[in-house]
């Protein structure tokens, strides 16, 4: 605090107090006070070189984050890739198995058209 706030303080609390002593108690408690919590807010403020620390330490976390995002993309489309695959081939066996059925069915109603026809 300024030597103006710390006299218009004293010209306050002498005017409340009427008592010279209980104001420059007063005073010097705020004073104590306000420096204290000022303390206090000093202990919180960095300096340019610890933010730079900083700045470099949070670079490297983004990249090393980046790092190992990439890696497990790559793992997750190679898997991807693989479940495809095994799709692709379940579905191409499931295939060829009505393929056969209907050239079966087919056979079967051909037979079954030309007896019919001779019978008739």
């Amino acid at each position: 605090m300024t030597a103006y706030h710390l006299l218009r303080l004293y010209q306050i609390a002498n005017k409340y107090f009427k008592n010279q002593d209980d104001s420059r108690d007063f005073v010097s408690e705020v004073e104590a006070v306000v420096q204290t919590h000022f303390g206090m807010e000093t202990n919180h403020l960095a300096t340019k070189t610890e933010l730079f620390d900083m700045k470099d330490q949070l670079r490297k976390e983004i990249h090393e984050f980046r790092d190992e995002l990439k890696n497990d993309i790559h793992e997750l489309r190679s898997e991807l890739k693989g479940d495809i695959n095994r799709l692709e081939v379940r579905m191409e066996a499931g295939f060829k198995d009505q393929l056969k059925w209907i050239i079966l069915l087919m056979l079967g109603f051909s037979s079954l058209i030309i007896t019919v026809v001779k019978f008739l």
